[in-house]
Formats: C-alpha cells, structure tokens, sequence
C-alpha cells in the first residue's frame, strides 16, 4: 500500500526518528532504531470523506465549499466527479449548483467504465458513492468494482427506490441516470 495515509505515517515516523525509505512505492524498507522521539503532525483529511461531500453537493447541494482537502492527495477523486462542476480554490474545493450533469460517452458510442483501483487509481470506497450520483445524471455508466466481492449487492436497495441498474455480476452493475427525476 503506497496511499497518502501510509506515506503520512512513513513521514511522520521518520520525523520522530525512524529510517524508512522506499515511501511512496510499493516497497518500504525499515531499519530499526532504539527509539522514537516526539513530533508535530498534521493528519491528512479523509479523501473518501471529500468524495462523499462532492458526490452529496452534485446530487442535491445549493453550493458546497470543502475546506482543506490536500487536493495533492486526492489521486483520480477530481477526475472521475469531471462531469460535477468543481472550482479550485486554494486548498478548497467549491461544488456550485448544478442543475443536471451528463455521463460522458466514448468516442464510438460506448458508455463510460468507472473501476476501482489500488493507489494512486480510484479507492473502492467511493464505487458505492458515485454509483448514487450516477443514478442523478443523464447517461449511462458501468461499474466495475474489481477489488473486493460482492460490494455491489446494496443496488437492489437503489432498484426498490427507482433507480434504473442492471446487475450484471457481484463486480459490475450499469446504471441508467433518470437526469434528477
């Protein structure tokens, strides 16, 4: 695991007087050392946390300012919400109003794959968020959830509420936006 948070703490031990290299990669190396002192750290906000409030401000926001994300560390949050409206504002992100936001197409017709991937690709954790705001679009999206199983099984909750997906298997599902309807 090579995601900010590991990073963080890769750094915030070596302050303290760890050896840790290799941070940011795939491979940490650690050499031990008799003791660790005292430091100050500043703890990274929570990326699936801001993805969450920008999927919120897309689907039913008046306007939405998210103070403090570490934009830097957000890897591919910001492009995969490309479609919501979101302007950068320092270290903030601002997510306007929108009254209705349309899923890319590819090229040749084909609808857009969104899919989950280790660091520094799309966290798992927010498939289930913008599989919701996909819902509220106009368009249509597949899913894929590669890294665990079965996570996708809450869709008949969505489905008993209206929602237009088609299960394909416990990794993919499509959904078919109803455009805030």
């Amino acid at each position: 695991a090579c995601e900010p948070y590991i990073q963080q703490l890769c750094k915030m031990l070596n302050a303290m007087g760890a050896k840790i290299t290799g941070i940011g990669s795939n491979l940490l190396t650690i050499e031990g050392v008799q003791k660790l002192s005292a430091t100050e750290h500043h703890i990274l906000p929570d990326m699936i946390e801001v993805g969450s409030f920008i999927g919120m401000a897309a689907m039913i926001g008046d306007g939405v300012r998210i103070k403090d994300v570490s934009i830097q560390n957000l890897g591919l949050i910001l492009d995969t919400f490309h479609r919501v409206q979101i302007i950068v504002d320092g270290d903030d992100l601002i997510i306007p109003r929108q009254d209705h936001y349309v899923i890319d197409s590819f090229i040749d017709g084909t609808i857009m794959t969104i899919s989950d991937a280790p660091w520094p690709g799309l966290t798992p954790d927010l498939i289930s968020v913008l599989l919701v705001v996909a819902t509220q679009a106009q368009g249509s999206v597949l899913f894929h959830q590669k890294m665990f199983e079965s996570r996708l099984f809450f869709v008949d909750k969505l489905i008993d509420m209206g929602a237009q997906i088609i299960l394909c298997d416990p990794h993919r599902a499509v959904v078919v936006g109803h455009d805030h309807a």
